[in-house]
């Protein structure tokens, strides 16, 4: 019996541990077929749909009954038929499955690709995006079976010289860009390309992009520019350098000296600027916003303040996104574009509202950033320039 046990246990372990992105790839993409989907899917469903540890949890805990976890049964099927299911009970093939699959994650990094996908703001606003459409837009990842001039449904070997005048076959009779066969062999083809889905990221990018200061020529407001000029720091002595820099890093210049920075925020006092670079540069966690306004989750990855020289702000992964500035305009084109997207002419109109949401949003952003500022500036005047208990 305890041989029996330990063969089980290594040859599952074995199975797991050998198992290829590209066999949990071709599973998640026959279940997108057979659910009459197209192939591309918003990038954060499809790192779920081929993760092999997420989904051995979850199989084991919907197999014990654990409440509130449920599987596509579906889904399930094809990785059975595919080799890759949940191995059956008994003779310890659960645990060696699920140790192999422990190992084999460790070795394909595939936990590890959830972070380097969203390791910076920018990427995390298109996996927002991206989820929203894939929710409320379901039709832009479907696919539509091709209908003939009498009605009926283009078949592949029936009707192949029809489908290969209209382009849907090619001179061999296989499928072109976009197109697939089912296996009834129906011809069917997805409704939109990638690359038009794609667009509708665009508001989103621009309003995130604006927020941390990457579309500015130079430097923002109080900051030097990336490549600062040797007259005015806050601007560029290279304006190519510095829209490359930007684009492929990145990076934003840094904090100017308080007696430069004034010339452009007077609104910020030396205290409230000395307050913020605290905050800024700490390394400190701190899990309790209700004694300063402020946290810092372990490693920094994500910090937030309800009161820095931006108003409320929140800081991921070191890049700063303002509330008014950042925050309003981004949370108003990703609603804008997930409507539009949402209604019939999906890539013109989740264009059209998208960017028409961003505009909106950064002028609601500019207005409130404007009264903010003035109430600061008031308070500076009224201190003297010094912020209450600051030297």
């Amino acid at each position: 019996m305890a041989t029996r046990r330990a063969r089980g246990f290594v040859d599952a372990f074995k199975m797991a541990q050998s198992e290829g992105r590209e066999d949990w790839s071709r599973a998640y993409r026959t279940s997108r077929t057979e659910a009459n989907q197209s192939e591309d899917a918003p990038r954060i469903s499809e790192m779920s749909g081929t993760y092999p540890l997420g989904t051995r949890v979850m199989e084991n805990l919907a197999d014990m009954g654990v409440p509130g976890i449920k599987v596509s049964e579906k889904r399930q099927q094809v990785r059975d038929d595919l080799g890759i299911g949940l191995q059956p009970k008994g003779e310890g093939r659960r645990a060696g499955q699920m140790l192999g699959t422990i190992a084999n994650d460790l070795t394909t990094d595939q936990t590890r690709s959830f972070y380097w996908l969203g390791n910076a703001v920018q990427a995390l606003g298109s996996i927002t995006q991206e989820g929203l459409l894939g929710k409320y837009a379901p039709h832009l990842f479907g696919t539509t079976p091709i209908k003939m001039p009498n009605g009926k449904v283009m078949h592949a070997k029936k009707n192949k010289q029809l489908a290969q005048a209209e382009g849907y076959l090619d001179a061999t009779g296989k499928p072109t860009k976009g197109v697939r066969i089912t296996d009834k062999g129906e011809v069917t083809k997805r409704n939109f390309d990638p690359g038009d889905k794609t667009l509708l990221l665009v508001p989103q990018g621009l309003a995130i992009n604006a927020g941390v200061g990457l579309m500015n020529l130079g430097g923002t407001e109080g900051y030097e520019a990336l490549i600062p000029s040797d007259d005015d720091p806050r601007k560029t002595a290279n304006a190519v350098a510095e829209v490359g820099l930007k684009y492929f890093t990145g990076r934003t210049g840094n904090l100017l000296p308080y007696d430069e920075f004034k010339q452009d925020r007077p609104d910020v006092s030396r205290g409230e600027y000395n307050a913020y670079k605290a905050f800024k540069y700490s390394k400190d966690t701190d899990l309790n916003p209700f004694d300063d306004g402020q946290v810092t989750l372990p490693g920094r990855l994500i910090k937030a303040t309800a009161d820095g020289i931006h108003g409320p702000e929140v800081q991921v992964l070191g890049k700063s996104l303002p509330l008014t500035e950042g925050i309003i305009p981004t949370v108003a084109a990703i609603a804008g574009t997930t409507y539009g997207a949402s209604r019939p002419k999906a890539i013109r109109r989740g264009l059209q509202y998208g960017l028409g949401a961003y505009a909106a949003g950064t002028a609601t952003g500019a207005i409130a950033e404007q009264i903010r500022r003035r109430a600061s500036s008031n308070q500076v005047q009224l201190d003297g320039g010094q912020a209450e208990g600051y030297l």
